[in-house]
């Protein structure tokens, strides 16, 4: 019988060592945010996707949780930009659960809804995102008609 493999290092130091080689510099946990300023969260609101685009992750991941939550009186329009923005850095910072929350509000308020401004947003997020909404809409049998735009020359 031959005898089971042994690891050269411990399961612990081994995932140690994995974290400290795989995690980013600017890493930080999602879950331990502090509350949003009314000042940042008026400034989220007019433009969050500035937020994304300047590297203000932690502010937006800040801002993130107050939209989440409720707080801030985010407009459905405001919401779902602030929420896809929040998605997009979850899901770069490879969590892709909250990620998955994040898009799961969007598609809440509108099942048949697009991503706002797809064209901004990351390959990996817009995948998300249409692979969630079309899961969706054959779960529950909703027709989308087809958006063809066409140019005559």
């Amino acid at each position: 019988m031959s005898k089971p493999f042994s690891p050269l290092f411990p399961a612990r130091a081994g995932l140690l060592i994995l974290l400290a080689v795989a995690a980013p510099a600017g890493f930080q946990a999602p879950a331990e945010a502090q509350p949003a300023s009314s000042a940042l969260l008026a400034e989220f609101r007019q433009d969050p996707f500035d937020f994304y685009f300047g590297l203000r992750t932690a502010e937006a991941l800040q801002c993130g949780q107050a939209v989440l939550t409720g707080e801030g009186g985010f407009a459905a329009d405001e919401r779902q930009r602030a929420l896809a923005v929040l998605a997009a850095i979850y899901l770069n910072q490879g969590h892709e659960p909250e990620a998955r929350a994040a898009v799961s509000q969007i598609l809440m308020e509108s099942p048949s809804g697009e991503l706002p401004n797809r064209e901004m947003m990351p390959k990996g997020l817009v995948n998300l995102f249409y692979g969630m909404r079309d899961s969706l809409m054959l779960a529950h049998d909703i027709q989308v008609l087809p958006d063809i735009r066409t140019l005559a020359i």
